[in-house]
């Protein structure tokens, strides 16, 4: 059972998230783990990715770790590039998990900057509950060059069941209060993992506003473990709601200590854009 205080501490958060009206149409950035996969993985269990997705695995953990990822996007018929970091702290040694993460990205004078706290309770032997608190600051500067800043707090909240050592299923509600009501979305996925060499993801979601149908986001990835440390990984989306669909593949290396990552995310628009992106991360673990 969760405590007085875990409830109170997850009430303030709630409170404080509430909606600061603002809008802005920049691509939200993915770990690069997460663009191997297309963005698959609410049912599975990360830890780096837990500010970015679904924060409730963070308690399955007793480590800590710090995490650097640069990322560079561009797009065929525009010429638009991007270019951004990002950085992670995770600690999940004690009984809550927590984890904060700083974004930065620059898309030609487009700027997005974002702060992201995680928590993370065991609510069972093998249950856990989480929530992340984000802010958003976004700096779009117009045809005649006049900036506009927006700032916006959102919050998200996941649940993660593991059924067995190998199959794992994930529940997340991104920005229930609707600040930005095309990121509003509800989420359900899964893990399943086979002899320790193949693991299967897949991700169910949609936005609860309008025809259900409409606003479905599918997504699946997997992954292979080739020789002792190195992992292959592989995904696909489509998103009925903003009429893209993507693929992605990357290579890990990881060692007790040590993980190094390598994607590459194909996304073609409902402009008949395509976006190619490139991200490099790694992370040391304590």
């Amino acid at each position: 059972m969760i405590s007085t205080s875990k409830i109170t501490l997850y009430t303030l958060i709630i409170f404080i998230a509430y909606p600061i009206l603002s809008f802005s149409n920049m691509r939200d950035y993915q770990t690069t783990r997460l663009s191997s996969t297309a963005g698959t993985g609410v049912g599975s269990v990360l830890m780096d990715e837990a500010t970015f997705l679904n924060p409730a695995p963070l308690s399955f953990y007793r480590i800590g770790s710090f995490y650097f990822q640069k990322t560079n996007l561009k797009t065929n018929n525009s010429g638009t590039e991007t270019k951004g970091i990002i950085l992670v702290a995770s600690d999940s040694k004690g009984k809550i998990g927590g984890s904060i993460s700083y974004q930065s990205f620059e898309q030609n004078e487009d700027e997005r900057k974002r702060i992201s706290a995680s928590l993370s309770s065991p609510i069972a032997q093998k249950s856990a509950f989480g929530i992340t608190y984000r802010m958003t600051e976004d700096i779009i500067t117009d045809q005649n060059n006049r900036q506009t800043t927006t700032k916006y707090k959102q919050f998200l909240i996941g649940i993660c069941h593991a059924l067995s050592r190998d199959f794992t299923i994930g529940f997340l509600v991104i920005d229930p209060t609707e600040v930005i009501p095309s990121d509003s979305k509800a989420f359900v996925g899964f893990q399943y993992v086979y002899k320790d060499f193949i693991t299967i993801m897949a991700d169910l979601g949609s936005n609860w506003d309008g025809n259900l149908s409409n606003n479905l986001l599918y997504r699946g990835g997997m992954q292979f473990k080739i020789l002792s440390d190195f992992y292959l990984r592989f995904g696909t989306f489509q998103d009925k709601m903003t009429l893209e669909k993507g693929s992605g593949a990357g290579l890990s290396w990881v060692s007790p200590k040590l993980t190094f990552n390598l994607a590459a995310n194909y996304i073609n628009t409902k402009l008949d854009q395509e976006i190619r992106e490139t991200s490099f991360s790694a992370s040391y673990r304590f």
